[in-house]
């Protein structure tokens, strides 16, 4: 949990409302979770001052609500797409200046 405590020293530091995390090595590193394909993009880390969010699709959704601890599972549906998902979470975090990494 050491990684998240500095990403969230970055985001204050550089004056950020939120880190995007959608590469797979680095959401591997950050949660301990090790089941997604690396080969496809199955799941994306968004992290703000206050909150962790893991957004994937329900292939994953119960083990990652079993083994990924201190982020909050956001499923991505056909009725919930990533795009609405991360809409929604821009409203809710007033969202302004983000970094991907």
């Amino acid at each position: 949990m050491n990684s998240i405590k500095f990403l969230k020293k970055e985001i204050a530091k550089n004056k950020y409302s939120a880190i995007l995390v959608s590469s797979v090595e680095n959401i591997i590193y950050l949660t301990g979770f090790s089941n997604f394909s690396k080969h496809e993009r199955e799941a994306y880390l968004l992290i703000t001052q206050n909150q962790n969010y893991i957004l994937t699709d329900g292939r994953y959704g119960e083990a990652v609500k079993n083994k990924v601890k201190n982020f909050e599972l956001m499923e991505i549906s056909s009725e919930n797409s990533l795009t609405k998902i991360l809409k929604d979470l821009k409203t809710k975090h007033k969202i302004k200046k983000y970094v991907s990494l």
